[in-house]
């Protein structure tokens, strides 16, 4: 045997044991393996409505309000809680996903639409030079597990959420539009020894974000799996 014909055959035996010890490593599973081969395949489901534009940072406002008046002193918070905690979210995911999304601190859009209750969505947009806002209208909230004397915690929300693109010129720009109920825990309620309801209420809105911030941008998969 000539030294040409000795040198790809060492190679050979090289790469065939590397790809034995890979394949013993792991089990023998075909798809486990195809990740040493593939491993930047970018498995993240996508948004249902993106915000984010190629080449172009896109500014979001984001409010919220109850669709009745709401007087009960453990509910109200909410209003103001849910869009910093979307707000959150979102700077949070985009971030990871390398969005150029900048979102105007609620706190400053909540402060600026009250000073006036005829201003409009879009005059409210505007004077953020925000391209979008999001409206999350509350239906229905409640914290308190039926019947539970209020000893048992367990979250429920109906909401409304509402993109509007400020950069349309008729109608009242609404470009998407999604009904959201969540519960939380998804199992047993929660003692409410164990926590405040303040507490309580902002675990479980957190949940409601993390939720809504997926309607506007892609997340990993393995979180549709998540159990709370």
């Amino acid at each position: 045997m000539t030294a040409k014909e000795t040198k790809p055959s060492r190679r050979w035996y090289a790469a065939a044991f590397v790809f034995t010890t890979l394949w013993l490593s792991i089990g023998c599973n075909p798809a486990t393996l195809s990740m040493f081969f593939v491993p930047f395949v970018d498995d993240k489901i996508p948004a249902t409505h993106k915000l984010a534009v190629k080449g172009k940072e896109v500014t979001v406002c984001v409010l919220a309000n109850f669709a009745k008046l709401e007087t009960r002193s453990d509910l109200v918070p909410a209003e103001s809680e849910l869009p910093e905690l979307v707000a959150q979210q979102l700077r949070k995911r985009c971030q990871e996903n390398k969005e150029k999304v900048k979102i105007i601190p609620p706190a400053r859009t909540r402060s600026y639409s009250q000073a006036a209750d005829s201003r409009s969505l879009k005059e409210i947009g505007k004077h953020f030079q925000a391209d979008y806002v999001i409206v999350l209208e509350i239906q229905d909230l409640t914290l308190y597990e039926k019947a539970s004397s209020n000893l048992l915690y367990r979250g429920n929300i109906d909401l409304q959420v509402r993109v509007v693109d400020l950069n349309q010129q008729e109608g009242d720009g609404t470009v998407f539009s999604e009904y959201y109920r969540g519960e939380f825990p998804g199992s047993r309620p929660v003692d409410a020894s164990e926590m405040n309801i303040a507490q309580f209420r902002q675990r479980f809105l957190n949940k409601v974000a993390a939720d809504v911030a997926r309607f506007f941008t892609a997340y990993p998969r393995e979180q549709r799996l998540e159990i709370d």
